[in-house]
Order: structure tokens, then C-alpha cells, then sequence
């Protein structure tokens, strides 16, 4: 079985380069990934201190379809790193 990985690499490579919204959340996400992909985007801007809109701009900025793939990406990070 495949998975969707790159998720926590993406956030890394692209830490930088994120105004500081979304970089609050990646950073929250690269700490915490398996918690992360637990929460609604709702629940994971409360946690980075920003808000539900900041995630969604952040899953924007890495070209994602939503918050959805990138917690997928990351559960295949999780996934692969286990095997």
C-alpha cells in the first residue's frame, strides 16, 4: 500500500519562507505532528494561537487541496517513519 508522504517535509523546507500565521502553525505541526493530525483546522489554529483561516492558507501556500491532504501527507510521514 502507498501512502502520501512529505507533509512534514514540505513544512520544513518551507518554514522560511511562511508569514509568521502560518509559519506558528507549521511549527506547531513539525512539534506535534501526531496530535496534529487528530485536530480540525479549527482545533489546530487555537493550538498554534492563530485561527481555523491562517491553516487553510498555510495548506494554500504549500499547494494543497485542503487540510485534509496535508494530514494525510503527514499520517503517511508517521506511517513510513514507524515502518
Amino acid at each position: 500500500m502507498s501512502y502520501m508522504t512529505g507533509g512534514l517535509t514540505m513544512l520544513t523546507e518551507m518554514l522560511t519562507a511562511l508569514p509568521p500565521s502560518e509559519r506558528k502553525i507549521a511549527t506547531y505541526i513539525i512539534r506535534h505532528p501526531e496530535e496534529a493530525i487528530k485536530l480540525t483546522a479549527q482545533e489546530l489554529g487555537k493550538r498554534s494561537n492563530t485561527s481555523s483561516a491562517a491553516v487553510i492558507r498555510l495548506c494554500k501556500s504549500l499547494d494543497l487541496k485542503g487540510f485534509q491532504d496535508l494530514k494525510f501527507r503527514i499520517a503517511g510521514d508517521l506511517q513510513k517513519t514507524s515502518d
